[in-house]
């Protein structure tokens, strides 16, 4: 995380954003050229939680 003030960590506010959201953007850079890849996704709460793209 680049910036740690921002970092949300406790499992429940997390939670909380992920259930409010039905979509997902990640960001990535190729060879210094910014991309925004969009994703569907589903959420398994839980002892061990999972977070998996659909695919459509």
């Amino acid at each position: 995380m680049r910036r740690k003030d921002r970092q949300i960590s406790n499992i429940s506010d997390i939670e909380s954003i992920i259930l409010r959201c039905d979509a997902c953007r990640i960001a990535f850079a190729d060879n210094n050229t910014p991309y925004i890849v969009t994703m569907n996704f589903g959420y398994l709460p839980g002892e061990k939680p999972s977070l998996f793209s659909l695919r459509t």
